[in-house]
């Protein structure tokens, strides 16, 4: 959207590139919680979702307003969209790159692994949520969704009824 904004003449063509962010940041913001929430520990989803929004709604919009304002301040308005954008594109392009050689490293470093670490999530019959993640270590470890592992203990093959961090009955 940047080098887009850099290259306009006409201010009408601007709306095209607008409709263009409304699929994008849903698309963006959407992963963004999904991911804060599959990384977090036991219980703390929502306090990780807000600290992931706030790095990104606070300190975000204001490091980029400052910046940014200086910026076209000394340079214009061309020159800042053009060199963020193009800036921006170079971040994607080493982020392509460095997960494609990161997942390359995994896949020989293990026997038979995966080209990158992946994620996976079920639900059980009695409603528990899990996710694990894939990665080479020899000893996996699953991570729970609203219980801390020492709720899910298994007596026979029912398992035992216990209060869980969120104050719901598992």
């Amino acid at each position: 959207r940047l080098l887009f904004y850099s290259f306009l003449r006409n201010p009408w063509f601007s709306l095209p590139i607008e409709v263009m962010n409304g699929i994008t940041f849903g698309i963006f913001y959407a992963t963004m919680t999904s991911y804060a929430h599959i990384i977090s520990p036991p219980g703390m989803g929502a306090t990780m979702q807000g600290i992931v929004g706030a790095a990104f709604e606070g300190a975000g919009v204001a490091i980029g307003s400052l910046v940014g304002g200086a910026v076209y301040k000394l340079k214009g308005g061309v020159f800042m969209f053009r060199a963020f954008g193009l800036f921006s594109v170079t971040c994607c392009l080493l982020h392509a790159l460095l997960q494609h050689l990161v997942g390359r490293r995994l896949a020989s470093a293990g026997e038979g692994g995966s080209s990158s670490a992946a994620v996976f999530s079920r639900q059980t019959q009695d409603g528990t949520e899990f996710a694990s993640v894939n990665t080479m270590d020899i000893d996996s470890k699953p991570i729970f969704k609203g219980a801390a592992p020492s709720t899910l203990v298994m007596s026979g093959s029912e398992p035992e009824e216990k209060q869980l961090i969120d104050g719901s009955v598992m």
